[in-house]
């Protein structure tokens, strides 16, 4: 099984189809906008592959353990081997017209939602000794914009996260790269 973050439309919909080209059975995890996660579904499997929808907000500690949890218990013989860490959300505007609303969701969308879904999901791969996690990143974390203070900054700390948990779980079979 491939877990995709934000798999309804744009990359993680396209990282989706090729999932299940290359024989996953891909979850796509979407927000809120049901229409276009079915549409990638439906897609997938006019093309002969298998998915299925998990809809929960990547920002909701609850929300994503209490989806996890259902789908594992519909699933006791499996594991969710790669991950795609791909929901994202940017608000350009500048420091002195941001509102604190729009710094924390860019935040706890890149950030939290990498530890939300990560973190549970990498305990079963440490256990199973296998495991790809990736990240989608963004060129502004090297090459910042003015209009991008908090996009820039939340795929800079989250690029560090990536590279501080692939030390922690290459010994095991585990890889995870961020692609930006």
């Amino acid at each position: 099984y491939a877990l995709v973050t934000g798999a309804s439309r744009g990359i993680g919909r396209a990282i989706a189809l090729k999932l299940a080209s290359q024989g996953f059975v891909v979850i796509i995890n979407y927000a809120s906008n049901v229409d276009a996660a079915q549409k990638t579904l439906d897609d997938i499997t006019a093309n002969g592959g298998k998915a299925e929808l998990l809809p929960f907000d990547v920002s909701n500690c609850t929300a994503v353990a209490a989806a996890l949890a259902e789908w594992k218990a519909n699933h006791p013989s499996d594991y969710i081997s790669v991950v795609v860490n791909n929901a994202g959300i940017r608000k350009d505007n500048l420091m002195m017209w941001m509102p604190e609303e729009e710094w924390r969701s860019v935040l706890s969308t890149s950030l939290d939602g990498f530890y939300n879904v990560t973190q549970p999901l990498v305990k079963d791969m440490l256990v199973k000794k296998w495991g790809r996690i990736v990240t989608i990143g963004s060129v502004q974390e090297k090459k910042p914009h003015p209009d991008m203070l908090v996009y820039s900054a939340s795929k800079a700390a989250q690029t560090m996260m990536v590279q501080s948990l692939a030390l922690q779980v290459a010994k095991d079979g585990i890889t995870i790269n961020n692609v930006a």
